[in-house]
């Protein structure tokens, strides 16, 4: 592993080592990492037609679900900055917090559609949206409003061009501190730091590319990133 690895390459090695792997599950999906890769390139080219580049941030209001990886890691596919709200947090914060990211595109549960609706009216830097489901999505909420929806409309997108290279120094995500003396402040993190982190959670858990690991961290808890 040279100095350089990031979180698009070890996505893309283990699809090549273990395509059929499973590599996320939850009760609505079940993708290997082979599936897992191609769901995460059309979210990236998602995000690029709504004006995503490398660097940008992009703002994830979601529950715990397969979704939110495709969202996360389809960031990282750009090389862009993926940052998880803390669903608890009251709409005022999270206007403020999304004020201090400005990021691109909100990535929003559909469960969670008017927080999102009431956000992106306080925080109008949010100028793009994108609407995923999980087990948590009320039917009605699923296929309503004019944004995208992820699963369903991935299949329209292919990453037809190369992203732009990723080094281990770049910032690969902004987790959010508590807020114990205000608004949640900004913890960047680069991709060498989150590969360490995580092959240090590797041998704390004894994992092995055939382990099952049962997450049971929101989102936006730096322990999801591992």
């Amino acid at each position: 592993m040279t100095r350089d690895t990031n979180l698009r390459d070890m996505l893309h090695r283990a699809a090549k080592w273990f395509p059929n792997n499973e590599a996320v599950v939850d009760d609505l999906y079940r993708y290997t990492y082979a599936e897992l890769k191609d769901q995460v390139q059309r979210m990236a080219k998602l995000l690029h037609t709504r004006g995503v580049r490398k660097g940008d941030r992009v703002a994830l209001l979601m529950y715990p679900s397969v979704q939110h990886v495709v969202a996360l890691f389809g960031a990282f596919e750009l090389g862009a900055v993926p940052s998880a709200l803390h669903l608890r947090e009251s709409p005022k914060i999270l206007a403020a917090v999304l004020e201090r990211l400005s990021p691109r595109v909100l990535v929003y549960d559909g469960a969670l559609e008017e927080l999102a609706g009431e956000l992106r009216r306080a925080a109008p830097v949010v100028s793009s949206a994108i609407r995923a489901i999980s087990e948590l999505t009320p039917p009605d909420k699923r296929d309503s409003g004019d944004d995208p929806v992820i699963p369903r409309d991935l299949d329209q997108y292919t990453l037809d061009f190369e992203p732009m290279p990723i080094y281990g120094h770049d910032t690969s995500m902004i987790a959010l501190s508590s807020g114990t003396t205000g608004v949640p402040k900004g913890i960047m993190h680069t991709h060498r730091t989150q590969i360490e982190s995580a092959r240090g959670g590797a041998f704390v858990f004894d994992a092995d590319p055939y382990a099952c690991i049962v997450n049971v961290s929101t989102t936006a808890f730096i322990g999801w990133y591992n």
